[in-house]
């Protein structure tokens, strides 16, 4: 990954020593290289990974040839070398063979409608020094962060909320609402974040911000009615489309001139992304694995058999309880976002260890998502047969069961169950508290507060 930022004033020069903190607030997010760029009214800062083009000319923040456009990128163009050839058609000159390029020709090409050509996952900013107009983007499905600070005349973003806490210049304050939705849910959605003064730039977005302000516009939607079937009403014609639209997506994501790898973690998701990784790569998939010590619940020998069954080059990583207290802060201190999900840590530990070999590793995560992986979905589909077969009596015992001294998990499935309608039986199935427990803290004055 690469780390962004900027600071944009219609009244004053952005203050270079506050571009440079914020340059080096992102130094984990781009070990490889980090620059800054100001004129009278924008300044950009940008941090490295190298990954595509690893020359200097791949650098950012990177101007276009008149130096009228500036761009500051973090992620991955899959389609840039498609638009590339398209661009070069239209008589477009380049300098590099980076996919950063792509987005400033892209620009002065076609505009704001670069962004729904562009296939990957993305955040950008471009400065457009003679419209004095900050044009900015976040892909689709919101992969990469896109934090904004917008007061009159000025704008603030960063790839981290720790960018802004560089600046004396912004004052954060804890959002009320925010805190009840992270106490709730473990983590706060966007647009919000946990403080009032920052919002996220919403995925399948772009914005501007000139003189007259900030506006933002969505230019991706999901499609609200289904396309034509592509498989023809049949289970295996819907697999090979699945198998089709995988292969493409995980070919798409092994373009990369540094070393590449895979966690596998033996589950179904990564172990179809190892497996159709593997087919794609010459020689040796690298797979790594977190392996708990002394655990029952470790995947390591799931994700070793499969590995074994791959052909891949597989790499165990050992850890235990001890290990990661011992990590704990620095983990916390790279987590800039509360986050109520405990497998970030064993995903700072893989990551770390992997970044010795590889510089890219995919993944699988997401596939719950899409396809209802998670113990959520199957309590919910149980839930609600319950509630259709069970008596009213029966749904008030259970609310009687969940102040009975029995276990959190017993009394959490009673409150569930015994909730009523569909959006309260999912709500209660996601938050990690009992309802008990949340009513004293989501009402204490603190919360509360709307100063």
């Amino acid at each position: 990954m690469c780390g962004l930022a900027g600071y944009v004033d219609f009244q004053k020069s952005p203050p270079p020593a506050d571009l440079r903190r914020m340059e080096q607030s992102l130094a984990h997010r781009g070990p490889d290289e980090g620059n800054v760029w100001a004129d009278d009214h924008c300044g950009l800062a940008h941090r490295r990974l190298r990954v595509i083009d690893l020359s200097p000319r791949g650098g950012q923040p990177m101007h276009d040839a008149s130096g009228d456009l500036v761009v500051v990128f973090n992620g991955e163009i899959f389609n840039f070398q498609t638009l590339r050839a398209e661009l070069e058609a239209l008589g477009r000159v380049f300098q590099s063979q980076s996919d950063t390029e792509i987005l400033l020709h892209g620009y002065a090409v076609w505009g704001e409608k670069l962004f729904a050509r562009l296939h990957g996952m993305f955040a950008l900013a471009i400065w457009d020094r003679r419209a004095r107009s900050l044009v900015f983007a976040r892909d689709a499905f919101g992969k990469k962060p896109f934090f904004i600070f917008a007061s009159g005349s000025t704008m603030i973003f960063g790839s981290e909320l720790v960018v802004f806490r560089q600046l004396a210049a912004v004052s954060l304050t804890i959002s009320p609402a925010a805190f009840r939705e992270y106490v709730e849910f473990g983590y706060v959605a966007s647009p919000r974040t946990i403080f009032r003064e920052i919002q996220q730039l919403p995925s399948g977005h772009f914005g501007r911000f000139d003189e007259n302000g900030l506006r933002l516009q969505r230019y991706f939607s999901l499609p609200t009615r289904p396309p034509a079937d592509p498989a023809d009403g049949t289970v295996a014609g819907a697999a090979g489309v699945l198998e089709k639209a995988l292969r493409q997506a995980v070919t798409a994501r092994l373009v990369s001139d540094v070393p590449l790898g895979c966690f596998l973690s033996g589950g179904v998701d990564s172990s179809l992304v190892a497996a159709l990784a593997q087919q794609a790569t010459p020689g040796r998939l690298k797979t790594y694995t977190v392996g708990f010590t002394g655990s029952a619940r470790s995947e390591a020998d799931a994700a070793a058999a499969i590995a074994r069954h791959l052909g891949t080059e597989h790499h165990e990583i050992a850890v235990d309880g001890a290990s990661l207290i011992a990590d704990f802060a620095d983990i916390l201190g790279r987590a800039t976002e509360p986050l109520g999900d405990d497998s970030f840590l064993p995903s700072y530990v893989i990551s770390r260890e992997t970044k010795r070999e590889v510089t890219v590793a995919l993944s699988g995560d997401g596939g719950d998502e899409l396809f209802c992986g998670y113990d959520k979905y199957r309590q919910f589909a149980a839930a609600r047969k319950l509630q259709s077969q069970l008596p009213q009596p029966a749904l008030a015992l259970l609310r009687l069961l969940a102040r009975l001294p029995v276990s959190d998990h017993l009394k959490k499935s009673a409150e569930a169950v015994a909730s009523g309608s569909p959006p309260e039986l999912a709500r209660w199935l996601s938050t990690l508290w009992k309802k008990a427990e949340l009513a004293p803290l989501l009402t204490a004055p603190e919360v509360t507060s709307s100063r």
